[in-house]
């Protein structure tokens, strides 16, 4: 955990202090890899393996994912934060 903690960290100091801003920035990449990840295992059914079920969870889960965060940082967060998130803007 103490990990994941110093990654934060580490996002919010390059963005200036906008913990959320990281914090969204991290969902968002996380929900992107599970997405890819659901899209590989649907590709990989085609040739003959059953993972078409995993498959789709896992690309449904990584597009809820991604999306519910950009939406919370839209409802709760600040004009500022959102304009910083769509344009990974410092200052």
């Amino acid at each position: 955990m103490n990990y994941f903690k110093y990654l934060l960290d580490v996002a919010a100091n390059f963005l200036g202090g906008q913990q959320m801003i990281s914090l969204t920035i991290f969902w968002c990449v996380l929900g992107g890899l599970l997405a890819i990840l659901g899209f590989y295992l649907i590709y990989k059914s085609r040739k003959g393996k059953d993972y078409t079920v995993l498959g789709i969870a896992l690309l449904a889960v990584g597009i809820l994912v991604a999306i519910g965060v950009e939406l919370n940082l839209y409802v709760n967060g600040t004009q500022e934060d959102l304009v910083r998130f769509m344009f990974w803007i410092k200052d």
